[in-house]
This record gives C-alpha cells, sequence and structure tokens, in this order.
C-alpha cells in the first residue's frame, strides 16, 4: 500500500515530429507504451496524472 501524497505526472504530449507519431500509442508486446509507463509507476505514487493532448488517452 502507498503511504505518500504524491501526484505521479506522465506528460504524453502527442506526435513525435522524429518518430512520426503519437509513441505513447506504439505497441511494446501486447501494451502500449503509455499502458507500461501506467504500470509501473501507479505502484510508486498515491496518484497518476497523465497529461496528453489525445483524447484516446482516458485513464480512470
Amino acid at each position: 500500500m502507498i503511504e505518500n501524497n504524491i501526484i505521479g505526472i506522465i506528460l504524453a504530449g502527442g506526435k513525435s515530429s522524429r518518430f512520426g507519431e503519437d509513441k505513447s500509442n506504439i505497441k511494446l508486446g501486447n501494451k502500449t507504451l503509455l499502458d507500461h509507463t501506467v504500470d509501473r509507476i501507479e505502484k510508486e505514487f498515491s496518484e497518476v496524472l497523465i497529461i496528453s493532448n489525445n483524447k484516446k488517452h482516458n485513464y480512470k
């Protein structure tokens, strides 16, 4: 159980000019990079905030 009140923030801004598309939607295995990131940090923070310009990033 997490005993802190620290919010983890993920910056998922959108299309990468060098990569050519939104990196957070790229699949790595059976999950997107954003899913992998959320899975890793939600264990460490009491709340996770995703900052994005993509309406598809709708986490609860």
